[in-house]
């Protein structure tokens, strides 16, 4: 756990072993390229054309509204990572002491927008949930509504977000020094546990919803109307274009969300003792590990150890964590706990998340997941067949004793392991 002070001495000398971590320096890189790059696909995917020239696909102003909060807050999340890892990296060139040092009210000025993307996400996701819920509801209406619905929920959205983290770092002392810019300190590591478990009850929560309002447009998009009007028709077409988008997103939201959560909780409660230098490491890594292996077309060069950029790359949490490849085709790679040599199992039953190659994945936006307890049946298992027969992306299974389910894996006839 980071370390704060108001002694600038003290606090240099906690820093001193991160300004020769290379494996730190190598995760602000990555960041500032990953998150560049995606700014770059977004603007380039923009059609700026067709908003010039008013051709947009019609949907509703409220649904628009949204969308547009949604960019800007993934706008503001990414620019805050790319100036943190920046004036990281430029610290580490221009200073050859104390590079990482930093005061806390300048640390959290860089950091604390890129929490303000974490929660607003959660909540835009539940507010794009509700607003097609009165789409549905009021098919006959809705269309003529105005955009009273969307400029409220814009100015019920950004106060909360900015007070919910607000209320993150309320007990930090701005003037005290930190070794390196973290948001989470001592002060308010139970606060941001306790937040990432409530957005992940949010997301969870609204993408069933999502799923569940996708089948009810579908059943009104196929059912005969009896008393047919034509806002009604061009509503039901709406609300099938605008949820099969809707459900596209909060899978892969909640996908990435549910991944970040264990391995961050993984990381958290095994490295919660060790120096400065391997923890943040850890904690920078996970973001990278997941994304990197999301990014492969196959997973070939990870078993047959030719690949540089897995654990190899992740030298601190190869220490806790380990990736296996499985599958005839070798189209699984599972990130799980080193397992216990003596007992078989997992030393602190955290659990373990499933990949499923680019090219096995045919439904590359479906996410499996599933609880441990015992009263739940076997669901474990239930789980991992689901996701092997619907051919789908990822699999999180939370706090298990043992590696993946022999019934689904053991059947399995080649296996890499690095």
């Amino acid at each position: 756990m980071e370390v704060t002070s108001h002694n600038w001495t003290e606090t240099c000398d906690a820093g001193g072993p991160l300004e020769s971590n290379v494996t730190l320096r190598f995760c602000h890189f990555c960041e500032i390229i990953l998150n560049l790059g995606s700014l770059f696909l977004i603007f380039t995917h923009v059609p700026w054309k067709r908003i010039k020239e008013r051709k947009l696909p019609p949907i509703h102003i409220n649904f628009t509204i949204l969308l547009a909060n949604g960019l800007l807050l993934y706008f503001i999340h990414t620019i805050s990572v790319v100036a943190s890892g920046t004036i990281s990296e430029i610290s580490h060139l221009l200073y050859s002491e104390c590079a990482y040092t930093i005061i806390t009210w300048k640390c959290l000025t860089v950091r604390t927008p890129s929490f303000v993307g974490v929660v607003g996400f959660s909540f835009l996701h539940l507010f794009l949930f509700a607003e097609r819920c009165l789409a549905t509801v009021y098919l006959k209406q809705y269309a003529t509504h105005s955009a009273k619905f969307g400029i409220l929920i814009t100015l019920v959205i950004w106060p909360v977000i900015i007070l919910w983290n607000i209320y993150i770092v309320y007990d930090d002392d701005p003037i005290a020094y930190k070794p390196y810019c973290l948001q989470t300190s001592p002060m308010n590591a139970a606060k941001m546990s306790q937040m990432l478990m409530i957005l992940l009850i949010v997301d969870i929560v609204t993408t069933v919803g999502d799923i569940s309002l996708r089948i009810v447009n579908r059943i009104q998009r196929k059912r005969k109307n009896v008393d047919y009007s034509l806002p009604k028709s061009y509503q039901i077409a709406e609300n099938a274009s605008a949820t099969k988008v809707i459900v596209t997103l909060s899978l892969v939201h909640s996908l990435t969300f549910t991944s970040y959560l264990v391995l961050t909780n993984v990381v958290r409660i095994c490295l919660a003792k060790a120096d400065l230098g391997t923890y943040i490491s850890a904690i920078e890594g996970v973001h990278l590990l997941i994304r990197t292996i999301f990014a492969l077309p196959n997973f070939d060069s990870i078993a047959s150890g030719r690949h540089p950029g897995i654990l190899s790359s992740f030298q601190v949490l190869a220490r806790s964590i380990s990736v296996t490849v499985i599958g005839r085709q070798r189209q699984f790679c599972v990130i799980h706990e080193n397992v216990d040599p003596i007992t078989g199992k997992f030393p602190r039953y955290w659990g373990y998340v499933v990949i499923a190659s680019k090219s096995a994945a045919k439904r590359p936006y479906l996410h499996h997941s599933a609880s441990h307890f015992l009263s739940d049946g076997d669901v474990c298992n239930q789980a991992a067949t689901l996701f092997e027969r619907t051919q789908s992306r990822s699999l999180v299974v939370a706090s298990v004793a043992t590696p993946p389910p022999p019934a689904y894996f053991e059947s399995r006839l080649r296996q890499a392991k690095i």
